[in-house]
């Protein structure tokens, strides 16, 4: 289904609001801990605001997409459950960064033409983002450009307050600052509610391995072997043209003494990125059945990696261990990368 493609006068409005934001420069007052939530008057969905920027290197203003995708904030800013920074990706947000000239793609630049602004400098030139989870970074939609607008006209009026208040996001844990529409008459006024937001339950990995494949393993001796494995998002891109591309993730296993590489597969996150983990240990096995492989010890760095091999370590008697650092397999990947890259 075609992507529904914003109004001009919804690029208009937004470039409008990106060029003011520009002017306050809110990320010499907030740095991105200080996040606040906006709702969407059209779709009652939540989105939670952080600047970046203090640092002076990445001006850019991220709208992260629901309950869920806040709490998955805070895990990657406070370093927990996250084995890379490309993991980012999977969190789904909006974002508006102020980028040099030669950043924009040629449909960026080709906006900015037709629409006959005119921007000059370094991270000067905003550039519109969407991100979802198991895809690379593409062209905002329609309803995506509104709930952007709405964000971008709640953040100027948040910046402003914040320094008159530096307090004013300093909250308890778990209680956030929101900016809520709310209808009177025939106009819509925003209020700020303090609301409290639990992390949401986790979301369930249903794991699926073939019963087969592990009755073969259970026949197999098992060897000496020690191997080095990851599952990692793969730097390419899967997809047709002018369509949103795929994002793909591989799962690579090398013997730890030899530095071979035993086995790789490539996933994508179809229909999402828990049904696509679950399906990592069933590949795994189905692997070691083929050759007829039982290892003595795994080895992971990758903490969602190693919760999904756990149940088959037990049912088949190898060791499971976490590695901060797996030396075979980086290796490996490296090489891999410069022949297929």
């Amino acid at each position: 289904m075609a992507q529904d493609q914003p109004l001009v006068e919804e690029w208009r409005e937004l470039f409008s609001l990106a060029g003011k934001i520009k002017e306050i420069a809110p990320w010499n007052l907030m740095d991105e801990a200080d996040v606040f939530g906006v709702r969407n008057p059209e779709t009652g969905e939540p989105g939670f605001v952080s600047i970046m920027g203090m640092e002076g290197m990445h001006f850019c203003i991220v709208l992260y997409k629901g309950h869920k995708a806040l709490y998955d904030f805070w895990n990657f800013h406070d370093g927990a459950a996250y084995d890379s920074p490309e993991q980012i990706m999977e969190i789904p947000q909006l974002q508006v960064s102020f980028e040099n000239r030669d950043i924009l793609d040629e449909k960026d630049y080709a906006l900015i033409k037709n629409l006959n602004l005119k921007f000059r400098g370094k991270k000067a030139w905003p550039r519109f983002r969407s991100i979802r989870p198991g895809y690379l970074p593409w062209y905002i939609s329609g309803e995506e450009a509104r709930f952007l607008i709405y964000a971008l006209e709640q953040i100027i009026d948040v910046a402003r307050r914040f320094e008159e208040d530096e307090y004013l996001l300093d909250l308890d844990d778990d209680m956030y600052l929101m900016r809520i529409p709310v209808k009177k008459g025939n106009s819509m006024v925003w209020e700020d509610k303090i609301m409290e937001i639990p992390p949401p339950d986790p979301e369930p990995i249903p794991i699926t391995v073939n019963k087969g494949d592990l009755q073969v393993l259970r026949n197999v001796p098992q060897g000496d072997m020690v191997f080095e494995i990851d599952f990692f998002i793969f730097p390419a891109k899967i997809g047709e043209k002018n369509q949103r591309p795929s994002l793909p993730y591989m799962l690579m296993v090398v013997e730890s003494k030899s530095g071979m590489i035993v086995g790789h597969e490539t996933f994508v996150a179809d229909p999402s990125l828990e049904e696509m983990w679950g399906t990592v240990p069933g590949v795994l096995v189905h692997q070691f059945s083929k050759t007829r492989i039982l290892p003595r010890e795994i080895r992971v760095r990758s903490g969602l990696l190693y919760v999904l091999l756990q149940p088959i370590a037990e049912e088949l008697k190898f060791r499971l261990r976490h590695y901060d650092i797996l030396p075979s397999l980086d290796e490996a990947k490296e090489t891999l990368f410069h022949f297929m890259l």
